[in-house]
């Protein structure tokens, strides 16, 4: 049975007036504050060091086969990744090539369009001249009428 702390304190005064304050000091030091079902021995201590190494050692194991587990499943994701990603740049050149395709349309298209202006600005240029021919010749006429008449 543990001593409560009076206890102790009792005790420790009645052996300081038997033995002297350095030998009671000393005697106190060799009684523990707790019960004596509570100290560990080393046996025990061993035992339960024994027990708990052996489980560290479980966990150790079951880490390395958790680790591994996680080792394999990245080199898994990484090789998708890159067949991923070679996916993807060749989606890319497929690209470059069709903008590169679609840039040449453009340009065939530009140049088309300006030979059609082009065409139809001298048909129209041709239509103008007519038309001013045309105007001119008839305020000759025009004016031709007005000399008769004015005669």
């Amino acid at each position: 049975m543990a001593l409560t702390d009076a206890e102790r304190l009792r005790l420790h005064r009645c052996l300081e007036d038997k033995l002297g304050p350095d030998e009671a000091a000393l005697l106190m030091t060799a009684v523990p504050p707790v019960d004596w079902s509570d100290i560990v021995t080393k046996d025990v201590l061993r035992g339960e060091l024994a027990l708990v190494r052996g489980e560290m050692s479980g966990l150790r194991s079951e880490l390395r086969g958790e680790m591994a587990g996680v080792r394999g499943e990245m080199v898994e994701l990484r090789s998708e990744l890159r067949g991923e990603m070679a996916g993807v740049r060749g989606e890319m050149v497929e690209l470059r090539g069709g903008m590169a395709e679609l840039r040449g349309d453009v340009v065939g298209l530009r140049g088309e369009l300006k030979a059609e202006i082009r065409g139809e600005l001298s048909a129209f240029k041709g239509q103008l001249m007519l038309a001013l021919v045309a105007l001119v010749v008839s305020m000759i006429g025009v004016m031709l009428v007005g000399v008769r008449l004015a005669v």
